[in-house]
């Protein structure tokens, strides 16, 4: 089973900004968040269903702010969660987001859906070192396209 569990939309406490509006969840940090959204996920599908799998995919493309010294990059509290997915949970990523390119003179950033430079991004190359280093396995969420023009 694949789950959007942060970005999107509201499927948690936690926001895609990091931020944490709810009474009962305000005192954690994000990360603790979303492993006790996962960690019911988990158990739940594995007591229906011992050898399924559960794929946790974070679609966070942004930040994509062409400001001159941006690092492009997202916050500290995005790579914590990678250190702390729960056991028996994927953890998915984009694979391009974050990648940049330079066209004409101008910078570009990949957010989602950019083929042009298809990574893997920095983000990527880090969330998937500190999910490894902590013992979880990585998936990567890539673009492909065609066309018959």
């Amino acid at each position: 089973m694949i789950n959007v569990s942060l970005g999107e939309r509201a499927t948690i406490c936690l926001t895609e900004d990091g931020q944490i509006n709810c009474p009962r969840c305000s005192n954690k940090a994000p990360w603790e968040v979303l492993s006790e959204s996962l960690s019911a996920m988990e158990q739940g599908m594995h007591d229906a269903a011992s050898d399924a799998e559960l794929i946790s995919f974070l679609y966070l493309p942004q930040p994509q702010r062409f400001t001159t010294g941006d690092s492009y990059d997202l916050g500290d509290w995005v790579y914590e969660i990678a250190a702390h997915i729960p056991k028996g949970v994927i953890l998915q990523f984009n694979f391009e987001s974050g990648v940049t390119k330079t066209e004409f003179g101008k910078l570009l950033v990949g957010g989602d859906y950019w083929i042009s430079n298809p990574g893997p991004s920095s983000r990527f190359t880090r969330i998937a070192e500190i999910a490894r280093a902590n013992g979880t396995e990585v998936s990567a969420k890539i673009q492909t396209g065609n066309s018959t023009r």
